[in-house]
């Protein structure tokens, strides 16, 4: 970020206007991979001008106006059908326990997430699974429909009442 902000440093603040940081703005996301980048320095850029405000620099905060632009963080590839037939072979024949994880993994769920998942957070009957706070990014907890693919690679699995889904020879949960 602080690449894209150099540029500010021989300015003096009370010359900085909204139109010359929302160029600054479209700039950084055109030339980055990374669109919230442009959205970390429109953050920096207005606690360094709310302070400015503070200690009676400058009277308002021209990054406060800034527009953030919308922009659509999916990630979309395509597969040849040869590709794609590859592909459907190799999920095919992969182990009960990676087929399990994998049913996970394509409905959403976060590596680290699915790795903890324990058997008491399944509800088999009604079709619902759970990701207590304790194991999300988000430290909330989340309940998800049991999709079919999961029920099935779950009960592949053999279903048990407690313990994890995916224990280490140790008995913890897998880490890789």
């Amino acid at each position: 970020v602080n690449k894209h902000l150099v540029v500010l440093f021989d300015k003096p603040i009370d010359e900085i206007e909204v139109g010359y940081l929302q160029t600054l703005y479209n700039e950084i996301l055109r030339s980055v991979e990374k669109p919230r980048t442009a959205h970390t320095a429109k953050q920096i850029l207005s606690a360094i001008f709310n302070y400015a405000i503070k200690r009676k620099y400058i009277k308002e905060n021209p990054a406060k106006d800034i527009e953030i632009q919308k922009y659509d963080n999916q990630v979309y590839f395509a597969l040849s059908d040869e590709k794609a037939l590859k592909l459907y072979d190799v999920i095919q024949n992969i182990s009960p326990v990676n087929k399990a994880i994998f049913a996970f993994l394509i409905n959403g769920r976060r590596r680290g997430e699915t790795l903890k998942m324990r058997w008491e957070y399944i509800d088999f009957e009604n079709r619902i699974y759970a990701t207590p706070d304790t194991i999300t990014k988000a430290d909330k907890s989340f309940s998800y429909p049991l999709t079919e693919d999961i029920a099935i690679a779950l009960q592949e699995l053999g279903t048990q009442t407690s313990g994890y889904i995916f224990p280490s020879e140790q008995g913890e949960h897998r880490k890789d």
